[in-house]
């Protein structure tokens, strides 16, 4: 009986501390984008980024999404599948910098 609380215990430790791995995952990953959106609404209102880089930005945006509730749909989130993540949100980090400081300007 004890040996089955126990098991019990760990198991429900186990869980929990998936569970939260998972949504501290989620929020990190939310937060970074959330970022990456204002910055690409920055960038059209000062006039940086012009309406098709807008475009082809926020696409980059939603696929980052898709991959990432690919990643999530087994209900775990492996470090090379964040890696993957973390490898998607900083070339579009690097390609909203590039857009917002390169020579083109809303006229």
């Amino acid at each position: 009986m004890k040996k089955l609380i126990i098991a019990a215990g760990i198991i429900t430790a186990v869980f929990i501390t998936m569970n939260a791995q998972a949504q501290n995952h989620r929020d990190n990953t939310d937060k970074r984008q959330a970022i990456q959106r204002t910055r690409i609404a920055e960038g059209v209102v000062s006039g940086e980024v012009t309406r098709p880089e807008a475009q082809r930005l926020r696409a980059e945006q939603r696929a980052i999404r898709r991959v990432e509730q690919r990643v999530e749909a087994d209900g775990k989130v492996t470090r090379r599948e964040q890696r993957k993540l973390n490898k998607l949100q900083n070339q579009a980090s690097r390609d909203i910098r590039r857009q917002k400081h390169d020579a083109q300007t809303r006229g």
